[in-house]
This record gives structure tokens, C-alpha cells and sequence, in this order.
């Protein structure tokens, strides 16, 4: 898997959905968003996004995930991650 490649795909996906706002991203709570998407060099990558409560309770901060991988091994197994963490006023946690 070309690690920078899967990480420009990774990087477009948290931009996407971090210019989302915190009541958007709260109603996908659980949900996994997969889908495959062809980069530039034809590759075809497995994308998965995940939005979940960052602690035991709901309505506090959200953690937004993005893995990417190519399908082959050993990507399929440890595939490339990045993520953030949303607050409820809005701010990023951490930054």
C-alpha cells in the first residue's frame, strides 16, 4: 500500500467531516460509513469512517475515525488511521 497515498485519503475524509458541525456528526454516532474509493495511481482503497461518544456517556465529546486500507495483506490488517476529537462547543480537542 503506498502510505502516503492512503493518507491523502485519509486526510480529504477528516476535512470533510470536520467542517461538518457537532450536531451533524452526533447523529452518526455508531455507525460505520465504509465505501471503496479509486485514488490517483488507480488503486483501490477500502475507507471506513467512524463517529463514536469519546467517553462512556453520550453527549459529550465525539471522536471521528477514518482508516484506510488497500485489501491486501498486511494493510487489510493494520490499515492507516488518523482522527479527531469534537467538542460540544464546537472546538477540537487537543489542537
Amino acid at each position: 500500500m503506498d502510505e502516503v497515498e492512503a493518507r491523502s485519503l485519509i486526510d480529504e475524509q477528516l476535512a470533510s467531516y470536520r467542517a461538518r458541525g457537532y450536531a451533524d456528526l452526533s447523529t452518526l454516532v455508531g455507525q460505520t460509513i465504509g465505501f471503496e474509493q479509486v485514488a490517483p495511481s488507480g488503486t483501490e482503497y477500502n475507507v471506513e469512517v467512524m463517529v463514536v461518544w469519546d467517553s462512556l456517556r453520550a453527549g459529550g465529546n465525539l471522536r471521528v475515525m477514518v482508516t484506510v486500507d488497500d485489501g491486501r495483506w498486511p494493510a487489510w490488517f493494520r490499515p492507516l488511521s488518523g482522527d479527531f476529537t469534537l467538542a460540544p462547543d464546537g472546538s477540537f480537542v487537543g489542537e
